[in-house]
């Protein structure tokens, strides 16, 4: 996998997360693990239903996510940095910094963080 490259999963808003997860995964493919490909990939089965249709957060949906989840105690995030779908640059993508959200989002790509999958319903 070429983890250097813009793939223009810019999206940054409310949303987005899907559609950046399925250029990424569609641009870098299924040979090597990452993120994306890792949310897209997940399925949970739950009272005999299965759920294959998780997407990694846009920006926006992981600052959601940590303002009305992870600050209410839910979710059972850790105090650490979280992956987004959006992408500034070839060697730069947004993370969301659960412990100080005024931090600058940008993180190289090759930074270890978590990974948090989410799906709309």
């Amino acid at each position: 996998m070429d983890q250097f490259r813009f793939v223009g999963a810019s999206g940054f808003g409310i949303g987005d997360g899907i559609s950046n997860t399925q250029m990424l995964v569609d641009e870098l493919g299924q040979d090597s693990e990452y993120a994306a490909l890792l949310c897209a990939n997940l399925s949970v089965e739950h009272d005999g239903v299965t759920y294959d249709d998780w997407f990694l957060p846009s920006h926006e949906e992981l600052t959601l996510m940590c303002q009305v989840l992870h600050q209410s105690g839910l979710g059972d995030f850790a105090d650490t940095y979280y992956w987004s779908s959006s992408e500034r640059s070839s060697a730069i993508a947004l993370v969301h910094n659960f412990s100080d959200p005024t931090e600058l989002p940008e993180a190289a790509k090759t930074y270890s963080a978590h990974v948090r999958a989410i799906r709309a319903f």
